[in-house]
C-alpha cells in the first residue's frame, strides 16, 4: 500500500479500471488492470481508512531506480496463498486488511 501520488503509470498497453461494488471487506473498490493482458496492477479502496492510498501489486512495480532497498513490510490476503507457497520472512501476515 502507497501514497497515491507516489504511482504513477506508464503504460505500453491501454489500463482498464473495473469497480467493485461489493467487496470482501465491504466497501467498493476499483481495480486496474492492463487491457492486453489482464495483469492486476492495483486496487483502490472507497474506504475513509484507505484514503489517498493504493495497493499495488509489487509484481508491476518499475522506475528509474529499480526496486532496491525496497522491502514489503505485510503480505495481506495469506488466507487465499496457496499451499505451496511460503510467507516471506520477517514480515508481518494478513489474513486481510488489517
Amino acid at each position: 500500500m502507497l501514497p497515491s501520488s507516489s504511482i504513477h503509470f506508464t503504460p505500453s498497453s491501454p489500463l482498464k479500471k473495473v469497480t467493485v461494488p461489493h467487496h470482501e471487506v465491504g466497501f467498493p473498490m476499483t481495480i486496474t488492470f492492463c487491457a492486453d493482458c489482464g495483469s492486476a496492477l492495483s486496487k483502490h479502496a472507497d474506504a475513509e481508512a484507505f484514503e489517498g492510498m493504493v495497493i499495488v501489486f509489487a509484481g508491476c512495480l518499475d522506475g528509474p531506480e529499480g526496486l532496491e532497498g525496497v522491502r514489503p513490510q505485510a503480505e495481506m490476503w495469506v488466507k487465499y496463498r496457496v499451499g505451496w507457497r511460503g510467507g516471506l520472512e520477517g514480515v508481518r501476515q494478513c489474513e486481510g486488511f488489517e
